[in-house]
């Protein structure tokens, strides 16, 4: 999705500019896992504490992946603290959540500041380059 000439004021008044799903990522801290190394080293591979983590919620649905794989579904609104895992008794709505978080990783890749070089044309406009190396953008 293009976030250009977007306004917030749309999202305020209601309108979804996702249409309906919710996504999340998160890694546990380099910190926490300094800290597990000197006391429970075992722990970070038993809970995949080095995977990153990411979730897609539609509807009363979210699914929650470990590495690259689907690892849970649940029903938030039957199931609010996540305690019934659906990923088997919903192959097709965890495939379909799925593939839209694929996508979305897909489009957000795009968007990385590795990729910004070339689609900026940085080496054409001098000044812009001057500009972004110094404010730590490029190097």
């Amino acid at each position: 999705m293009d976030v250009e000439g977007l306004s917030l004021a749309r999202v305020l008044s209601g309108s979804d500019l996702e249409g309906g799903i919710v996504f999340a990522e998160a890694y546990t801290p380099d910190t926490l896992i300094a800290l597990m190394e000197n006391e429970d080293w075992e722990a970070i591979e038993a809970l995949r504490c080095r995977l990153v983590r990411r979730a897609a919620n539609r509807g009363d649905n979210k699914l929650i992946t470990v590495g690259e794989q689907p690892d849970e579904l649940f029903n938030v609104l039957d199931d609010s603290g996540e305690l019934n895992n659906l990923i088997a008794e919903k192959p097709e709505e965890t495939a379909e959540l799925y593939e839209l978080l694929k996508g979305f990783l897909a489009e957000a890749e795009t968007r990385r500041p590795a990729n910004w070089k070339a689609s900026l044309r940085l080496g054409e406009e001098q000044r812009i380059t001057d500009r972004l190396r110094g404010l730590g953008y490029v190097e």
